[in-house]
């Protein structure tokens, strides 16, 4: 009886071990995290949001074009390798494009 007592309690642990190792694992996968609501040097707050993870990878990013944010659902911008905000910006599907004319 003592012996089955044990091993069910072993079963047990190693059980609860799995699932928490489960569930770091599926967090650490997720790919975004929240960034808290601060203020910079200059007094200026910033709202909180998320962020993809740093990855060293420009072409997951959120603001890479043609990726989506899926907060805000704005199409990103930045052409990675290649300087910033060089593709039209959009706003929701309608995109904003230079005609160079400056009348």
């Amino acid at each position: 009886m003592k012996t089955l007592t044990k091993l069910t309690l072993a079963m047990k642990k190693a059980t609860l071990a799995l699932v928490l190792l489960a569930s770091v694992i599926t967090a650490n996968a997720q790919g975004y995290h929240h960034v808290r609501p601060y203020y910079r040097h200059d007094g200026t707050f910033v709202q909180g949001h998320y962020q993809t993870n740093p990855d060293g990878n420009p072409y997951n990013n959120w603001s890479t074009y043609p990726n989506v944010n899926p907060f805000t659902g704005r199409q990103g911008t930045i052409q990675p390798y290649g300087g910033l905000h060089t593709m039209p910006y959009s706003s929701g599907g309608t995109a904003v494009v230079p005609d160079g004319d400056d009348d």
